[in-house]
């Protein structure tokens, strides 16, 4: 995400705003069983996606400065989503950095490439202790709604995006070997 606008400005909007900022979201709320009967306890899970600038203990305790209730108890459920924290930012000066620009510029003709954060809970997590750099990377164009359908119903992406996203993993396996030392790859539709 390029930062020329002001970071107020995202902060406005649900879709770009957990790229500056820890965002928050109750995703699941369970209470009371009748209408009319006042319930006896309340639960919530919330879910937080928690920016690199932020620690999990800093998102913890702010949860409990807000709540401020020596009632309400709080617990971290690993079983329901395992709690890890913020990865760590990845190098813009390395060689898988490189790697995903050059397949950037072959497929997005035109278009600057900077860092940026996502935001998705990925499976990168588990590549940590391999690698000093690990990218999590998405190559498709989203148009306005599309990020409201991710995990819901009618979740897709379109064709034109997908077949986008195969050359584009084309190009990373063509630019991440090093024994070669040609152009920049292109491939069409017709050359899967």
């Amino acid at each position: 995400m390029l930062m020329v606008v002001s970071p107020r400005l995202f902060s406005q909007k649900p879709e770009t705003a957990a790229g500056i900022r820890t965002t928050t979201s109750v995703t699941i709320f369970n209470s009371g069983i009748k209408a009319n009967v006042i319930p006896g306890y309340a639960e919530a899970i919330v879910n937080h996606r928690v920016n690199p600038r932020d620690s999990f203990d800093e998102v913890l305790e702010r949860d409990r400065d807000i709540i401020d209730d020596d009632r309400i108890k709080i617990d971290l459920i690993p079983t329901v989503l395992p709690n890890h924290p913020p990865s760590p930012i990845s190098s813009s000066k390395s060689f898988g950095f490189s790697v995903i620009r050059k397949s950037v510029q072959a497929i997005f003709k035109d278009t600057p490439v900077a860092p940026a954060l996502c935001i998705g809970n990925t499976d990168t997590r588990h590549y940590l202790a391999l690698s000093d750099n690990v990218y999590r990377f998405t190559p498709s164009i989203f148009k306005p709604g599309d990020t409201k359908r991710f995990h819901g119903p009618n979740e897709r992406i379109a064709k034109d995006n997908y077949v986008q996203t195969v050359h584009f993993f084309q190009n990373v396996m063509f630019h991440a070997d090093t024994s070669v030392t040609r152009g920049p790859q292109t491939h069409a539709p017709h050359d899967l």
